[in-house]
């Protein structure tokens, strides 16, 4: 008996977490994960009938994004707290003889968003760029991400972390300089 009670906590909590109740229209929905979007430099975040374009310009030096992939969505009741990729061509497809004219400029963004989709903290990692001369990885291990590259322009080794349970941290980035070759 006692193991059912269990059981019937764990299901009505599972139910919790995947619907939310409007109990004054008696009726339930069920909350979709964000979807992301990119075009030229803009990045739209959609999740049910709630929007939200974000302009990149200030952060892509490339020519225009043409991948979004949403790596982790999560909130603490205020935030929604959001890590994405985004990625796009150094230079428009015209200049593709030119310096990085195969390039790619990919970014690994974190941003806490309240209640209205403002954005009230973001960061961001130059996680690839022909322009920078950087390149990296990322890997996703359960509840963590794990990314590393190299700066050649800085001369750094980047790593960064962060983790999905406590997603109000955003990322840990730590770097190290890049020896010379001997």
């Amino acid at each position: 008996m006692v193991a059912r009670s269990y059981c019937s906590l764990a299901a009505s909590i599972l139910l919790a977490m995947f619907w939310c109740g409007d109990l004054s229209a008696g009726q339930a929905k069920l909350l979709a994960q964000p979807s992301v979007r990119v075009s030229q430099k803009k990045l739209l975040i959609a999740q049910g009938k709630d929007r939200q374009v974000f302009d990149l310009s200030d952060l892509f030096e490339g020519f225009e994004l043409n991948e979004g992939k949403l790596l982790f969505d999560n909130s603490d009741g205020k935030l929604l707290y959001l890590v994405i990729y985004v990625s796009g061509p150094s230079r428009s497809p015209i200049a593709v003889q030119s310096f990085c004219g195969a390039g790619t400029e990919g970014y690994l963004l974190w941003l806490a968003l309240d209640s209205r989709w403002r954005p009230q903290k973001r960061q961001s990692a130059l996680l690839e760029s022909c322009f920078q001369s950087a390149e990296g990885v990322y890997e996703i291990n359960g509840n963590r991400l794990i990314a590393e590259w190299d700066n050649y322009r800085l001369e750094k080794h980047f790593t960064l972390a962060y983790d999905s349970l406590a997603p109000a941290r955003g990322f840990s980035i730590t770097d190290t300089n890049i020896e010379p070759a001997k």
